[in-house]
């Protein structure tokens, strides 16, 4: 898999050991590098890029119908 050592240790750290997230990070990885889930993790929309954008339409639209 060609994993630094450590990197797995840092991102179960990182996601504070909870069994939950670790299994969502598991299920992550069969689409993302495990390093590219630990620098994700620093921004809670950048696994998830569609899900903010649907928001900021979403929110986009509220706005304009209260005009």
């Amino acid at each position: 898999m060609g994993l630094q050592p450590g990197t797995v240790e840092e991102l179960c750290r990182h996601l504070d050991g909870l069994s939950l997230a670790v299994e969502l990070a598991t299920a992550r990885a069969r689409i993302m590098s495990v390093p590219e889930i630990a620098h994700g993790l620093n921004n809670r929309f950048a696994l998830w890029p569609d899900v903010h954008a649907r928001l900021h339409d979403a929110r986009s639209t509220r706005v304009g119908r209260s005009r």
